[in-house]
């Protein structure tokens, strides 16, 4: 069963547990609560967003996700995660890219299903409908610039250097190459009204709750824009 969603609209949307990069995979503190939107783009294209606040923090473009699957097939990496954070192996899924592996906690099995069956029903509608992939590629891992809380951190934006996920498949340099070199769009300044409005309302208390040490008000930060 497809799923219909607008050209700019959001298809859905919430909070989950977002590993670091390979490296820091073991360190707790290096995995962070973000806030993520699935969206679809022009040209049919859908993005996976995440955000701290009401900034973008990076995306994953749903056409470069090789495999999306719940729980982690590296038993010894899943138990790792399962101790951090008293988990069970259903509130986890994996997003793999050409470039890099994501694992995301959900708070609750039904929603981290619900998660890959809604990334998992996108990603054929966008295969049904052979986007191009040079086209696609500008919404690749946007990465907000001069955050001050990833000084101390590795770029999120997965490059060529960028250590790969435990079951490495083909990696794609002259795509990640040709990512790095194009303008990004569908960034900040180009929210789909329905993302902003997103921002503006249902999140606000969510975010201010749970992110009050770095949370601005929206009229500081769309000054900003």
């Amino acid at each position: 069963q497809n799923l219909i969603c607008p050209e700019g609209g959001v298809c859905k949307h919430g909070f989950l547990i977002k590993s670091p990069p390979l490296q820091l995979f073991s360190s707790q503190n290096s995995w962070k609560r973000r806030f993520f939107i699935l969206s679809k783009c022009s040209k049919g294209s859908y993005v996976l967003k995440y955000l701290k606040g009401q900034n973008i923090k990076g995306s994953i473009a749903v056409d470069q996700i090789v495999n999306i699957e719940v729980g982690i097939s590296n038993s010894e990496m899943m138990e790792t995660v399962r101790k951090m954070f008293k988990c069970l192996p259903d509130q986890v899924m994996s997003i793999q890219t050409g470039s890099r592996c994501y694992y995301l906690i959900g708070s609750s099995r039904q929603e981290t299903e619900d998660w890959v069956a809604v990334i998992s029903s996108v990603r054929r509608e966008a295969k049904g409908d052979g986007c191009c992939l040079q086209e696609s590629t500008v919404f690749f891992c946007m990465q907000e610039n001069g955050s001050s809380e990833d000084k101390n951190r590795p770029n999120s934006d997965p490059g060529p250097h960028q250590s790969q996920c435990d079951s490495p498949r083909g990696v794609f340099p002259s795509l990640v190459s040709r990512t790095n070199q194009t303008a990004l769009t569908c960034s900040e300044k180009n929210l789909g009204k329905s993302e902003e409005n997103l921002l503006l309302s249902d999140t606000d208390e969510d975010i201010k709750k749970d992110e009050e040490d770095y949370y601005q008000t929206p009229s500081s930060i769309l000054a900003k824009v």
